[in-house]
């Protein structure tokens, strides 16, 4: 596993693993059931708002000396997006091989994790997006419930 799939896996699991307010880690809809449509939430958009008001309070903060998280906002279709700066200067692009393998042990830990396969499963996306320690873009990684199947 390259010095870069292994950050982005470890910035995940210290983004979402355990940090969901009590009111998003409340399992919605238990897998294999059906899903809800819009209007059937069992996490509201305010609810999910909230969790991003709370956490920005908490942002940026580095998750070690590689990577900060700097910022989680919810985009259009309930989608939370999860915003990381690579710090190592030496990292200035991330190849499609490495976003494939970062992407797959991001579904791997996603999927794994109950709370986190509820928020899915109540039609809650993520979107993962890492910038270098100039700024600049490298890549973008997003996972909804349909990469869990």
């Amino acid at each position: 596993m390259s010095k870069i799939v292994a950050i982005g896996q470890l910035a995940l699991l210290w983004a979402i693993g355990g940090v969901f307010s009590p009111a998003l880690a409340q399992s919605p809809t238990p897998s294999g059931q059906q899903q809800p449509t819009s209007g059937q939430y069992q996490i509201s958009d305010a609810m999910l708002q909230d969790y991003v008001s709370d956490q920005n309070q908490k942002l940026p903060s580095v998750i070690d000396n590689q990577i900060r998280w700097d910022s989680i906002a919810l985009g259009t279709g309930r989608t939370l997006i999860y915003n990381y700066t690579f710090l190592d200067p030496s990292i200035a692009g991330i190849n499609p091989s490495e976003t494939d393998q970062i992407k797959g042990s991001i579904v791997q830990t996603v999927c794994g994790n109950d709370q986190i396969r509820a928020l899915l499963d109540d039609a809650v996306n993520f979107n993962f997006k890492y910038h270098g320690s100039r700024g600049n873009f490298l890549t973008e990684i997003r996972v909804n419930r349909n990469d869990c199947r």
